[in-house]
């Protein structure tokens, strides 16, 4: 069971998977303070890798914080 509340959102991102060097069009489903979905064409990283998330600013640019597989 999880323990933390899920928040249900439909974002467009950017996922850098480990060893890549392009960024790849990604949709962040949902969030919480434990973790998030995403949902990604193709999966290039393994349990225990880093990626980059790229999310959107509503100022424009963005922010990319890492998350772990």
């Amino acid at each position: 069971h999880r323990t933390q509340l899920r928040i249900k959102i439909a974002v467009p991102v950017k996922v850098l998977w480990p060893r890549e060097t392009r960024p790849v069009s990604a949709r962040l489903e949902d969030i919480s303070w434990g973790g998030a979905a995403l949902y990604v064409d193709e999966n290039k990283s393994d349990s225990g890798d880093t990626l980059q998330v790229i999310l959107p600013r509503q100022q424009g640019g963005s922010i990319s914080i890492e998350a772990k597989i």
